[in-house]
């Protein structure tokens, strides 16, 4: 039986100094089938000779280095000469938790299915995000993935992804991996395994925080990745699984219609400029050429600049209608959220007081009953105790007058046999005398 190959993924540039964490872990796995693909940035450090070393020992190692243009990149050269059957990425620092950890998955049969598969890491080193030794961090829903990535240290990808998904996004720096598994959230079932995975060592361009790239395209990245309908009003419910998204989205076309209006305002700002310009040269010109009086030049700029400024206003009293239309409604759905979460929040307090109350009542319960059964078996105690205490003294009892019986009978026999003997000796003494 043919195994399924693994492709293990390791973008380096410069990391001399932590490159075999990642070359030795990878060595060290009892999962037989494994290629393990290195793409480096054209490093200037020892990176090049230690991988060339391992390349001796390690027939499956296979290098790529030319300069790239970020880490993703880096990833996307990777996937395109990837042959294996699943792909793994692992950073020059990081390690697999132990040498088992592929073959027990394998054993495990996740290999069978056309899913991705993910379990947890381990943390060596603080993030923004977790402190040290965290084990990051349990199955995901895909509310928890809009506001938390899954590590791609613990991430199994079938290579079908390449194909169904295609490369990250080299527009973000920093989170392209985040963005990538919206995109295969929105196309895969994930899998998760109750497995810590590997040891992901903090410090990296995935421990620096956010992308604010990322940030400003996520709204639009999901409604299109999951083809989205803006106008279907239940996606901005509380309760809708996509309401992080889609309220940043509203948040974003506000945004968006409040530069759109200072774009307009420095738009009419311009063409007052303009129409004052030319109205001055035209004033000029009529002035000096027909001799019109300067009062009568002035009305009509004042009338043309009363009527620019009556527009304006105009467009500006029914923008900002709309947009205090449009807060009203946030506020709404976010105090309809509020008063949602109170709702769920009271039910539960409720719920638990009752289940505080009838706890109580049962522990009551059960010590009266097991008081009750303490007191009857007591009770019982006394009275087996009296009885066999009134028993033994009868047979005391019993037992004293047999033996006084038993002594009057035997002193009576005595006496008796005391006289016989007595009447005897005086009968021989008489005959002697």
């Amino acid at each position: 039986m043919i195994l399924p190959k693994i492709t293990i993924i390791t973008p380096t540039y410069n990391t001399g100094e932590s490159i075999e964490i990642a070359l030795t872990s990878v060595a060290g796995q009892t999962y037989p089938n494994i290629e393990h693909i290195i793409v480096d940035g054209a490093s200037k450090d020892k990176t090049l000779p230690i991988i060339r070393k391992h390349q001796k020992v390690n027939k499956n190692i296979r290098l790529l280095t030319e300069k790239d243009t970020g880490i993703y990149d880096a990833m996307n050269k990777g996937m395109d000469l990837c042959t294996g059957d699943w792909l793994f990425f692992m950073g020059a620092d990081d390690a697999f938790v132990n040498e088992r950890v592929l073959t027990d998955l394998y054993e495990q049969g996740v290999f069978q299915e056309e899913h991705i598969v993910y379990g947890d890491v381990i943390l060596k080193g603080d993030a923004p995000w977790a402190k040290d030794g965290t084990i990051y961090d349990g199955p995901f829903t895909l509310e928890k993935l809009f506001k938390f990535n899954i590590c791609h240290q613990s991430i199994l990808y079938p290579k079908s992804v390449i194909k169904q998904i295609g490369h990250y996004d080299t527009r973000y720096k920093v989170t392209s991996d985040w963005d990538y598994n919206i995109r295969c959230w929105a196309r895969y079932k994930f899998t998760y395994v109750d497995k810590v995975i590997a040891v992901f060592t903090t410090g990296g361009k995935s421990s620096e925080g956010g992308d604010y790239q990322l940030h400003l395209d996520f709204p639009d990245n999901v409604i299109k990745y999951f083809h989205l309908d803006v106008n279907d009003g239940n996606l901005y419910l509380a309760t809708s699984e996509f309401y992080y998204p889609m309220t940043r989205h509203k948040e974003n076309e506000y945004l968006r219609s409040i530069q759109d209006l200072k774009a307009e305002t420095g738009h009419l700002k311009e063409l007052l400029g303009t129409r004052q310009t030319e109205h001055e040269e035209s004033v000029a010109v009529l002035h000096t050429d027909h001799g019109t009086s300067n009062t009568v030049l002035r009305a009509e700029f004042d009338q043309v600049f009363a009527n620019l400024k009556a527009d304006q206003k105009t467009f500006l009293a029914s923008y900002r209608t709309e947009n205090e239309r449009n807060l009203t409604n946030v506020n709404a759905a976010h105090n309809q959220a509020v008063a949602s979460i109170r709702e769920e929040h009271d039910l539960v307090i409720a719920n638990i007081n009752e289940q505080h109350r009838q706890v109580v009542e049962n522990i009551k319960t059960e010590h009266h009953l097991v008081f009750d059964s303490i007191k009857a078996e007591h009770e019982q105690v006394v009275s087996n105790l009296k009885y066999e205490h009134e028993q033994v003294v009868v047979n005391l009892k019993n037992e004293h007058q047999q033996v006084v019986s038993n002594l009057r009978n035997e002193n009576e026999q005595v006496v008796s046999n005391l006289r016989n003997e007595n009447e005897q000796v005086v009968s021989n003494l008489r005959n002697e005398n």
